[in-house]
């Protein structure tokens, strides 16, 4: 006999990228979070890198603030931007080896 189980809480918990009318509203801001995590992983943050980096988060709401709207950056190790009134947003990382951290999305 065999016995299948599910956690059904699976089935209501799910990105809030994922919650639109259709999947053509959701594409932008999944494909925008899947490239910041893939940039995250170069070993080291050209200027063009940490440029696309800046825009690629100030799309996704998380330039000022970890938080945004869709997503959230993580960070668990050491430093990856820093924000001010007078500087704005600003790469500090220099690379992968220098923070441990990504984008989550949000449920």
């Amino acid at each position: 006999m065999r016995l299948a189980t599910y956690n059904i809480e699976n089935l209501f918990t799910r990105a809030r990228a994922l919650n639109f009318e259709t999947w053509a509203e959701g594409r932008p801001i999944l494909e925008k979070y899947a490239e910041l995590n893939q940039l995250f992983e170069e070993a080291v943050y050209t200027d063009a890198v940490k440029s696309r980096m800046l825009a690629l988060t100030t799309d996704l709401g998380i330039a000022k603030t970890n938080e945004g709207q869709y997503v959230i950056l993580r960070e668990n190790r050491g430093k990856f931007s820093t924000y001010s009134r007078l500087n704005g947003t600003r790469i500090v990382a220099t690379g992968r080896a220098n923070w441990i951290g990504w984008v989550e999305l949000k449920t």
